[in-house]
């Protein structure tokens, strides 16, 4: 609590749920992929961020090295071939159980799971596509030596999903077994080569003291005497003893009566 960390998660946590629970957003965003699927089969060319469904992915390299491992277009790449494929079998899946007779929302229910996880797929690669976009844009008005460090922070946040979503990355065969050692390896490099930067990266985001309420990261840097007050100021510190032990356990100390 004294880091204020424990504020902004459970103040973003809500975010999520604004317009609605979180699953039907996902089914939402999963009907809308299947309609851009259907289209896509159907011979016509996509625009936006569902252009990578009408693409043909299957020649996409697998990443077999350090340097395919920061390279964030073939990244994107992978990331599009995954999502894709996620949609596809989602489709598959739907469209069979159509042709076998299931009315359409019994199809849907049945299908759900894989329904929400293509459509987390396909956030995923738009998080990682907007990402790259931001960088790119960046090369043109900041300096080589800031470009650097985001591109490294966008590489960290492509594998470090990768890595936590391998199984849909293999089963896509957008990635083999074998090379998830490389990205766990560049993945640990990354993180060595932030961590000097790591602290200005955290102020870059500049969010005020007031809204912060960390003891431990004020712009005055007067930590210990923050902490000090702060742990004055707890409830469990306004007494020498904590009434608890008056209740519970000094009647089990002294060997009296107790209530427990």
């Amino acid at each position: 609590m004294l880091s204020g960390v424990a504020n902004i998660l459970t103040a973003s946590l809500t975010l999520v749920t604004i317009e609605g629970d979180n699953t039907v957003l996902y089914q939402q965003t999963a009907r809308h992929l299947l309609k851009q699927l259907a289209l896509a089969m159907s011979g016509e060319k996509l625009a936006g961020s569902t252009a990578f469904i009408s693409e043909d992915l299957s020649s996409v390299p697998q990443p077999a090295t350090a340097e395919d491992c920061r390279n964030v277009h073939l990244l994107l790449k992978v990331y599009q071939k995954m999502a894709k494929g996620v949609l596809s079998q989602a489709g598959t899946l739907m469209q069979a159980d159509l042709m076998n007779g299931l009315p359409q929302h019994e199809a849907w229910n049945k299908n759900q799971v894989i329904l929400v996880r293509a459509a987390q797929a396909y956030s995923l690669m738009y998080l990682v596509e907007c990402n790259i976009e931001g960088v790119e844009q960046l090369r043109q008005s900041a300096s080589q030596e800031l470009v650097t460090v985001l591109h490294r922070l966008c590489c960290l946040f492509a594998l470090y999903h990768l890595d936590l979503n391998a199984g849909l990355f293999m089963q896509t065969e957008a990635i083999a077994p074998g090379q998830l050692n490389i990205v766990k390896s560049v993945e640990m490099e990354l993180m060595k080569e932030i961590r000097p930067d790591a602290v200005a990266l955290a102020d870059a985001v500049d969010i005020p003291d007031a809204g912060h309420k960390s003891v431990l990261g004020c712009y005055d840097g007067n930590v210990y005497e923050r902490m000090y007050a702060a742990a004055l100021g707890e409830p469990m510190n306004k007494t020498q003893v904590h009434p608890a032990y008056h209740k519970h356990l000094r009647g089990m100390i002294k060997s009296t009566t107790s209530k427990l």
